[in-house]
């Protein structure tokens, strides 16, 4: 038969021993080091995708559901700010971009004359006799080999010589951002139907 012992009167009842506090577990990609590498990924990525922030953010290894509000976080981020300051320096010395040299690209393609590519009779002219505006806008140039004839008697009689260049249309309507005229079209819009606006409520 089982017995209970009864605490003698007076005794203190020993206390539970206080536990031993409980370590945090940090999540994966939370702790300070994986934050560190994952800003990194980012500005490597925003250098990859021009700029495209959701893909970058997702390149770097972030959600899809998640990736347009982290980017925005992260491009908010002073640090993640000033990495993307020094590495976009870094490579423009290396490449020697400069603000100069992109515009002069811009119109060169912009204002193009294909006039140049021609010698007076009409013929190509060969890409050594191009002057440097009108080579900078040239994209790509194929020769084909004209032949006549098959078999033993196939001769080779000329060659087609096609050339593209890079749009023109495009290289225009960056130079127009560049000027603000597509924002003084809109704002000139808006004051004409302001005005309209005015003239009707008299």
């Amino acid at each position: 038969m089982a017995t209970r012992s009864a605490t003698p009167k007076g005794a203190v009842k020993a206390k539970k021993s206080a536990s031993a506090p409980k370590t945090q577990r940090v999540k994966p990609g939370t702790n300070k080091q994986a934050a560190a590498e994952r800003m990194k990924l980012f500005v490597e990525a925003m250098i990859a995708t021009n700029g495209n922030r959701r893909e970058s953010a997702i390149r770097a290894g972030l959600s899809q559901k998640t990736a347009g509000a982290q980017a925005t976080r992260l491009m908010k981020n002073p640090v993640v700010q000033e990495m993307l300051r020094v590495r976009q320096a870094a490579l423009s010395e290396k490449y020697q971009l400069s603000t100069e040299r992109t515009l002069l690209e811009i119109a060169r393609i912009a204002y193009a004359d294909p006039r140049r590519f021609f010698n007076e009779d009409g013929s190509l002219k060969g890409i050594g006799e191009l002057d440097d505006d009108t080579a900078a806008t040239l994209a790509s140039v194929e020769i084909e080999q004209n032949f006549e004839g098959r078999g033993v008697d196939r001769q080779l009689i000329g060659f087609t010589k096609k050339i593209k260049v890079w749009d023109k249309n495009a290289a225009l309507e960056k130079a127009m951002k560049f000027h603000g005229l597509y924002e003084l079209d809109n704002r000139q819009k808006g004051e004409g139907l302001a005005a309209l606006l005015a003239q009707l409520e008299k």
